[in-house]
């Protein structure tokens, strides 16, 4: 085995493996946009629980995320010689450049260009359900006063039917139930 194929071959390994990271992270972004639908669905159904579920699970997903990351983090660092903290701002061309075989370097630019496309859209239906629960916060607010304001300006009914005034008070309602 000469120099140059023992160079190509310690490459292959990272860069297959690199590969079958971004294809986890793809995978994962995919779960992601299904815990996403989930808290929707929670927020449009207002089930409680629904909605610590999705959460949870959307913390696990991005717990993955994160690993899965710090792992393609390691490998371009590998397959570009870069050592840490460098290694954090490469971009994805950086590592593209450090692999010679034309095969590998075409199928791990597509498995990328499928990564962004599937961040991009997970990105977005997050920031959608996010305005979403925003804007029923704010509805909710807004209730909340209507209901608040109504119950600190009730007053008494006197013995000739008329309604007189109360001082207002401290009004606390519990909607959890």
């Amino acid at each position: 085995m000469t120099m140059q194929e023992r160079d190509m071959q310690d490459v292959a390994g990272p860069a297959e493996e690199f590969g079958e990271v971004l294809e986890q992270l793809h995978s994962l972004h995919g779960s992601m946009q299904e815990a996403i639908q989930m808290r929707a669905d929670a927020i449009r159904q207002a089930d409680a629980e629904g909605l610590r579920e999705a959460i949870g699970s959307e913390s696990s997903v991005l717990e993955d995320i994160r690993r899965v990351d710090a792992r393609r983090i390691e490998l371009a660092g590998e397959l570009t010689g870069t050592e840490a903290p460098r290694v954090q701002s490469l971009s994805m061309s950086n590592v593209l450049e450090s692999i010679e075989d034309d095969v590998t370097r075409e199928h791990l630019d597509q498995l990328s260009v499928r990564l962004r496309q599937q961040i991009k859209a997970t990105q977005n239906r997050s920031a959608i359900v996010r305005q979403a629960a925003e804007t029923l916060m704010g509805h909710i607010d807004g209730v909340m006063q209507s209901v608040r304001s109504a119950m600190e300006t009730v007053g008494r009914y006197g013995p000739d039917g008329s309604l007189h005034r109360s001082q207002t008070g401290s009004v606390s309602l519990d909607i959890t139930s």
